[in-house]
């Protein structure tokens, strides 16, 4: 027997019974409310499906996530731990299969470089799996062609230069520890080339320079260290562009601390810039590569209160649009990576007392259609966000205890949670009222 209870945000008294092999419940969900259907079966293997009226026409609820779910997001997992102890130089990747890999200096394993990974709904994988047996530092990693993970790092064990490994997407081990180039670095930045190639870009702990380097995608060296900028450089971000071109944005400490991009063919030649785009002191640089093949860059403007910032300019260099801010207050650690909508999500921390980790979201044209909104209301350092294959978007960071955490954020639509094995709530986040019916097959 199955017994229904039909509950607007909470359960109530009224229940129906059945015998049949479909239950259906059914009643109006106003936005943030919940329809719960419950049953005494205790069965995990049961099948719940729901549907909607919209406008007269009943839709399936993946035909309504897929027609209506707006890009407004919504916690979809709170925050979780990856690591209790004290973590830093926190990078995240969405690999193909649509795990996510978190890489991390763990501060109470010597600051060994280390990674886990975590499905598209935050459960554990694989890991902790430590990638470098010596202190590591400046982090980042990116997804190469082949579906393997390109993690670059500065080595402690070897004079801070810059090396990296490849791992696949399940963890196992392919490949490095690679330094082809003995230079001590910081300001780490990574990028797979459409060839398939990949770019470190550097900062010279030495001469302060700005630098990159080109290898395989197997970790042979290619070509460089070539120099994009000789003055003292920092807050170094890389970005292929749609036609094959690399961009490599950064504070220039020689002119004032501008910030500033170069873009480079494939041949190595400097085709555009140095470009200044920020005539302030600039921090925190994050760039990434809008649908229609534009760059979207937000950083951090010194001469601006430190308020969180963004420009835009197209895949020659030209500048189509701002600067203008996407949040009136100091922000740092910033994210920036644009979701299958078209829609750019920011991650944040406010560099201000009470260090919390905000976001906002823009179109493509630089408006804020959403937020700025908290992910976490006390502290967020070292933040790092990737897009998902479901729509969703997870954001890795350093919390308030030096902990590692993460939390899912997912478009404003329609979730069906499976309470447990004798519940199950089809929650309503359109924005309006639904007229809905939840059904359990046996």
């Amino acid at each position: 027997m199955l017994i229904a209870v039909l509950s607007i945000g909470c359960d109530d008294d009224s229940s129906n019974s059945s015998d049949a092999a479909t239950f259906r419940v059914s009643g109006d969900i106003p936005h943030g409310s919940y329809l719960s259907l419950r049953h005494n079966l205790n069965q995990d293997n049961l099948t719940f499906t729901a549907q909607f009226v919209k406008d007269g026409c009943i839709y399936d609820y993946d035909d309504y996530r897929t027609n209506f779910a707006t890009e407004l997001l919504i916690k979809q997992i709170d925050p979780e731990t990856f690591d209790s102890g004290s973590v830093s130089y926190v990078s995240a990747v969405t690999l193909q299969n649509g795990d996510v890999l978190i890489a991390y200096r763990d501060g109470d394993n010597s600051g060994y470089g280390t990674f886990v990974i975590y499905s598209s709904s935050g459960s554990p994988v694989a890991g902790p799996t430590v990638f470098n047996e010596a202190d590591t530092s400046c982090i980042s990693t990116s997804l190469l062609e082949t579906g393997n993970v390109f993690i670059a790092y500065s080595d402690g064990g070897n004079s801070d230069s810059w090396t990296f490994v490849i791992y696949d997407e399940s963890g196992d081990h392919f490949g490095g520890p690679h330094s082809f180039l003995d230079i001590p670095s910081n300001c780490i930045s990574t990028t797979s080339l459409l060839n398939g190639n990949i770019i470190l870009a550097f900062c010279s702990s030495s001469s302060g320079s700005g630098n990159f380097a080109v290898g395989s995608s197997s970790g042979s060296p290619l070509a460089g260290p070539f120099t994009f900028n000789s003055g003292a450089t920092s807050n170094v971000s890389t970005l292929t562009l749609s036609n094959g071109n690399l961009l490599i944005a950064y504070t220039d400490g020689s002119n004032s601390g501008y910030g500033t991009f170069v873009i480079y063919n494939t041949s190595w030649t400097c085709v555009a810039g140095p470009t200044i785009f920020s005539s302030s002191p600039t921090g925190a640089i994050s760039t990434t590569l809008l649908s229609d093949g534009s760059v979207f860059i937000a950083y951090c403007d010194q001469g601006n209160s430190g308020y969180g910032t963004l420009v835009i300019y197209d895949e020659s260099g030209n500048s189509t649009y701002g600067p203008a801010p996407f949040d009136n207050t100091r922000a740092d650690y910033i994210s920036a990576v644009t979701m299958n909508s078209g829609l750019v999500f920011v991650a944040y921390g406010e560099d201000n007392s009470s260090s919390a980790g905000r976001y906002a979201l823009c179109t493509s044209y630089g408006s804020v259609i959403s937020g700025p909104e908290y992910f976490d209301d006390y502290y967020a350092f070292d933040i790092s966000a990737t897009v998902l294959s479901t729509r969703s978007v997870l954001v890795a960071y350093r919390g308030n205890d030096d902990d590692g955490r993460f939390l899912l954020l997912g478009p404003q639509c329609l979730q069906l949670e499976k309470v447990n094995s004798s519940e199950v709530r089809l929650w309503n986040f359109s924005g309006e009222t639904l007229e809905s019916v939840l059904a359990v097959d046996r």
